[in-house]
């Protein structure tokens, strides 16, 4: 298929390049980043524009790789397939593009100057056409063997939960990278139990992996946790609630 792509960041290089290793032919790279956009459309053997009036629409697909802010303020109208790669828009708003719409969301965290070489990274699609939908599961199937339709309510609640687990736990990883550091502690002995609580999510659901005091409802222990936490009263909020919850979940 012959592809252009409005933006030049992490998610544009990703399509890019892996759409170009799956031969099909990049046509342009529109992004007002000239900088950015002309080395990617260099990568990828792709004109590079500056901006939309630019924009040649004899292609199969048009990919909106741009923030969900952008996605939502940009004048566009177009006889081609428009597809944006975003979590949480919706197709609303991106009907008005294109009488062809639809959507192709990895749940990965990418990075362009380490892209993912293997194909199991899940893909969410969805559709407004059976034109947008034909373009949309060739192009997807192509880069992925993990493709799932979801309708927009549950995309958006597929991209909270992607938040919560992902990004939430990361940030819990770096107060607790923080705390070792702080005490002279070697964060990697943490790794090897990190790296067990995920292998169990391939055989048993999170509710059966807990373990830990709040779950033992042990108090003596939870209290010293608190007592560690003293000069950080938001920790210990976020300590109590946690623990709550676990207890919660765990009657």
């Amino acid at each position: 298929m012959k592809i252009s792509i409005i933006g030049s960041g992490n998610i544009a290089t990703f399509f890019a390049t892996k759409l170009l290793q799956e031969g099909h032919v990049i046509h342009q790279i529109i992004s007002e980043r000239v900088n950015r956009a002309s080395v990617l459309a260099s990568k990828v053997n792709a004109q590079t524009v500056v901006n939309l009036t630019g924009l040649d629409d004899n292609i199969d697909a048009l990919f909106v790789s741009i923030p969900d802010d952008e996605i939502k303020s940009i004048s566009l109208q177009v006889n081609t397939v428009v597809i944006h790669n975003s979590g949480t828009c919706k197709l609303e708003a991106i009907n008005s593009y294109s009488k062809d719409a639809g959507c192709i969301w990895p749940i990965y965290s990418i990075t362009k100057d380490n892209l993912p070489s293997h194909k199991d990274i899940p893909f969410i699609v969805n559709y407004s056409s059976a034109k947008a939908k034909a373009v949309i599961e060739t192009i997807a199937n192509n880069l992925s063997n993990k493709v799932q339709f979801l309708n927009d309510e549950q995309k958006q609640i597929a991209h909270l939960t992607a938040t919560i687990s992902n990004n939430f736990s990361n940030h819990l990883f770096a107060i607790a990278h923080d705390i070792c550091t702080k005490n002279n502690i070697p964060f990697d002995l943490l790794i090897p139990i990190l790296e067990l609580t995920i292998q169990k999510l391939y055989t048993s659901p999170p509710t059966e992996n807990q373990t830990g005091p709040a779950l033992r409802r042990d108090k003596g222990t939870m209290q010293q946790h608190l007592q560690l936490l003293e000069n950080n009263p938001k920790l210990q909020e976020l300590y109590r609630l946690m623990s709550e919850l676990i207890q919660q979940n765990h009657p």
